[in-house]
């Protein structure tokens, strides 16, 4: 129950940006009080399903020194740390360290409802 004066919780989102058959995660929260429920892992889950049929790569980036440990919670999801050729790990310019991650989606067939 939100007491007068307080405000509610930011709900939980997933947005992303496409680039050819990459989807690139730019911003995923699920608040502190509804995680360890799984809700995150079933937001994710619905989200790549529903994905139009020529995405093959799924990336994001990750804080790596996050004590809460993303990285972990993308691995159950498929995802691998990638390091790509064209950037540095981490950057003098960079106040935190991120892990790039990707997921290789199957190949799959149409375009679910609603993408068209």
């Amino acid at each position: 129950m939100i007491e007068k004066g307080e405000s509610s919780p930011p709900p939980p989102c997933l947005q992303s940006v496409a680039a050819g058959d990459t989807v690139w995660i730019t911003r995923f929260f699920v608040p502190q009080d509804l995680r360890g429920r799984h809700l995150g892992t079933t937001i994710v889950r619905n989200w790549e399903k529903n994905l139009p049929a020529h995405v093959r790569t799924v990336r994001l980036r990750a804080p790596a020194t996050d004590p809460a440990c993303p990285g972990l919670f993308w691995q159950k999801l498929g995802f691998r740390p990638v390091q790509p050729d064209s950037e540095p790990a981490f950057s003098e310019f960079d106040l935190t360290r991120f892990s790039e991650m990707e997921k290789h989606l199957p190949a799959r067939s149409g375009t679910p409802a609603g993408m068209a």
